[in-house]
């Protein structure tokens, strides 16, 4: 019994870390199913929904079932190469359940980039998007000063707890109003378009709306349905962000 309870830990763990990532529900699924099969003579099923994962694995030993309940929701490709690395090793003989688990309680531990660093890249990606848009060295100045300030509502909303709704609409609205005013008082002759998409792009949902079809197009209609609405809310939150904006200021320039 300790032999399958080891190897569905394993699995169930692999599983919550690819969900935890933003992977597919089918590869998830997929990879899970793997490191199951390590288990000789096992017979097991695996139901991945876009909050959770079921897993029953049955042999000569026993019978296992174990379900997990998953909040966090991100884009994590680094854990998932490297979930997929040990899924593969691990299939392949190179390493044994143990060192799986092991590795595997490694990989969720990591912390890629720290929380501020992450933060301050909006103000760096802000500027940068503003010269693809062929932002003038006026506006790019602006997206760096508005970048600052999406950077500093978005990190101190998501410390006070706030949802994802929430920060999104405090994070644009102030994004917003900080061009606006710019524009208004400073930079009078600056295009204030680039500015705002430019600060808008990377909270865009994109890789998550892309997977969401993905898992529709595989037959996960449930997952597929709910990581797609879970994508037009946030990008509401955008919406009601500027929009809020706006409509106090008055006017778009």
């Amino acid at each position: 019994m300790k032999n399958i309870n080891k190897t569905a830990n394993t699995a169930m763990l692999a599983g919550e870390i690819l969900l935890i990532s933003g992977t597919e529900v089918f590869r998830i699924e997929d990879t899970m199913n793997h490191i199951l099969d390590s288990a000789s003579g096992a017979k097991h099923n695996v139901m991945v929904m876009s909050t959770g994962i079921n897993l029953t694995l049955s042999n000569s030993e026993g019978v296992v079932t174990m379900t997990n309940r998953v909040r966090e929701r991100a884009t994590n490709l680094n854990h998932i190469c490297l979930v997929n690395t040990i899924s593969r090793r691990l299939g392949e003989g190179k390493i044994s359940i143990d060192q799986a688990y092991r590795s595997l309680r490694e990989i969720k531990e990591l912390v890629l980039y720290p929380p501020l660093l992450k933060y301050s890249l909006y103000t760096v990606s802000s500027l940068l998007f503003t010269i693809l848009f062929n932002g003038s060295f006026i506006e790019c100045i602006s997206a760096f000063f508005v970048g600052i300030v999406l950077s500093a509502v978005h990190f101190f909303a998501s410390i006070l707890g706030f949802n994802d709704f929430i920060v999104n609409a405090l994070s644009t609205f102030f994004l917003t109003l900080s061009a606006i005013l710019l524009k208004k008082f400073v930079f009078l002759n600056m295009n204030i378009d680039p500015v705002v998409i430019s600060g808008l792009t990377p909270l865009v949902p994109g890789v998550a709306f892309s997977n969401s079809m993905r898992d529709i197009f595989n037959g996960d209609y449930i997952s597929g349905t709910a990581r797609m609405l879970e994508s037009i809310v946030t990008a509401l939150g955008l919406a009601v962000g500027v929009g809020s904006a706006v409509a106090i200021t008055g006017s778009w320039i």
